[in-house]
């Protein structure tokens, strides 16, 4: 949703009233990145296991990482109820795979991903496991923060 500062209600700009796996639903998204080079909005269509890219202009959305089809898994290709993405400036993204335990590093155009944090579907509470990893930030030095919700810590990560 889109709210301008005079406007009492919100105008939809990705998704539609409705859940499906094609490219115009979205299912359960829970994360979301603006990258103002593309205006476009990165989503963690967590509901479908992957990430798309749903251009402002557009009526429908692209498949950045993950499986169209709505496929989990634990490969380098897959997520697992992904929770949020972010950009770095050179547009690589870093998607936190929640299902998979993991924080996934994918090159700018790649589907390809790897594991630059954590341990693909181990959880614990040492500094190389997560347990429950929610959410992501990039500071101006590209150390990467990391939300891990049910061990109660942000852990920092230094640049990949």
């Amino acid at each position: 949703m889109r709210y301008s500062s005079n406007a009492a209600f919100g105008t939809v700009v990705a998704g539609v009233n409705g859940t499906g796996i094609n490219n115009i639903p979205l299912i359960t998204t829970i994360g979301i990145h603006f990258d103002s080079i593309s205006n476009s909005l990165l989503i963690a269509n967590h509901g479908v296991n992957n990430i798309v890219q749903w251009r402002l202009s557009a009526s429908n959305w692209e498949i950045v990482a993950g499986h169209q089809n709505g496929a989990r898994g634990n490969t380098s290709t897959d997520l697992r109820l992904p929770s949020d993405v972010t950009l770095d400036p050179m547009g690589n993204s870093y998607v936190v795979d929640y299902g998979n335990q993991r924080i996934q590093f994918f090159s700018v155009g790649e589907r390809n991903g790897t594991t630059i944090a954590g341990i693909t579907g181990i959880s614990g509470t040492n500094a190389t496991l997560f347990d429950s990893p929610v959410s992501a930030a990039l500071d101006n030095q590209l150390n990467l923060y990391v939300s891990d919700y049910l061990n109660h810590r942000v852990q920092k990560f230094m640049r990949y």
